[in-house]
This record gives structure tokens, C-alpha cells and sequence, in this order.
């Protein structure tokens, strides 16, 4: 592993751990036993760290990403879901978006980049016949699926009584049961 990609698995421990505001450069420098300049060397600022690190993660996300089958559509959320938590000081975090605006828009942009593949993924669901959805039941269920999924994964999850994944999944896959096709609901029988 090169020591850029050291840097950014120990600043994601780190803001994921202690949160983005609390962590400062040195303490990245002290998990990796570096010294400040090699870190500056790689991101100069603290932000640079977090650009990185998120543009990495969403990348990962909406890359190269068909959605041809409920399958394809399950293997969407749990990436999607796993993403959230290996970088949940970014989509929980409210006070780092604070102190840095352009966080903020950054942020922004994100959840509307998924977003859109979520509404992608839902409208070749029903190009494939799946599922029968409208354009405003696409936008309301990638909506909701977007905010549940963020919500997963902040720390007061007490109302959810230790959900597991899985589970949490499997209630999304069930959402889609009204909108399924003889041919969805064929292919839903895996899920439930």
C-alpha cells in the first residue's frame, strides 16, 4: 500500500472514530508514525483529506453500475449501505460540514449523484419489467431510500433496535412489492 493510500485508511479511522473536527493532522501523523511534512506533502490541509477520501467513495459507488435484475438492484444497496458506513464521519457529520462550506456543497453534490443512480437503478428495473413505477414514485422511493440509508448508519440507531443489514436490506427489497411485475415478483421470492 502506498503512503497516500495509508493516509487516507488512517484519516478515515480516525474521522470515522473521533470525528472530522476533532481529529487534527497530527494525530493522523502520530497513527502512521509519519511526520507532519510527509503528511502535508500528500494534502497540504485537513479538507484535502476529506475531498480525497470522498471522492473515492463515490466514485466507488457510481462507477460502471447496471442494474438489470432485483439482484443487481440488492448488490446497489448493500454497496451503497457499506460505503455509508466505511465513511459515516461524512454522511452523519453535520458540524464538520459546518466549519468548512465547501464541505457543505460537496456534501450536497454527493447525495445527489446517488440519488440519481438510485433513480437510474429503479428506472432500468422498470425498462427490464420488474417493476411499474412512475417518475414521481422513482423520485419518492430513491428519496426515501437515500435519507433510511443515511440514517442507518448515524449513531442513535435506538428506534431500530439492532436491525441487522441484512434485514434492513431485505425491508428495502420489500418496498418494491407493490410495483412488482409477475416477473418481479418471481424474481423477489430469493428476498424474502
Amino acid at each position: 500500500m502506498s503512503t497516500r493510500d495509508k493516509i487516507l485508511v488512517a484519516a478515515k479511522h480516525l474521522f470515522n472514530q473521533s470525528g472530522y473536527s476533532q481529529t487534527s493532522m497530527r494525530d493522523i501523523c502520530s497513527e502512521l508514525h509519519i511526520s507532519p511534512g510527509n503528511l502535508t506533502y500528500y494534502f497540504p490541509k485537513k479538507a484535502d483529506l476529506i475531498d480525497a477520501i470522498t471522492k473515492e467513495c463515490i466514485q466507488s459507488l457510481v462507477s460502471d453500475r447496471e442494474v438489470h435484475s432485483l439482484q443487481d438492484f440488492y448488490q446497489l444497496l448493500d454497496d451503497f449501505l457499506s460505503s455509508l458506513v466505511d465513511n459515516r464521519f461524512y454522511f452523519i457529520s453535520d458540524e464538520s460540514r459546518a466549519k468548512v462550506p465547501q464541505l457543505q456543497k460537496e456534501y450536497l453534490r454527493d447525495c445527489r449523484k446517488i440519488h440519481l443512480l438510485l433513480v437510474d437503478a429503479l428506472g432500468s428495473l422498470c425498462k427490464e419489467k420488474l417493476i411499474t413505477m412512475d417518475e414521481q414514485q422513482i423520485e419518492a422511493l430513491s428519496t426515501m431510500i437515500l435519507l433510511a440509508h443515511i440514517t442507518w448508519v448515524s449513531p442513535d440507531r435506538t428506534y431500530q433496535s439492532g436491525m441487522q443489514k441484512s434485514a434492513f436490506l431485505k425491508m428495502h427489497m420489500r418496498l418494491l412489492l407493490p410495483y412488482c411485475t409477475a416477473k418481479g415478483k418471481a424474481e423477489m421470492q430469493r428476498f424474502l
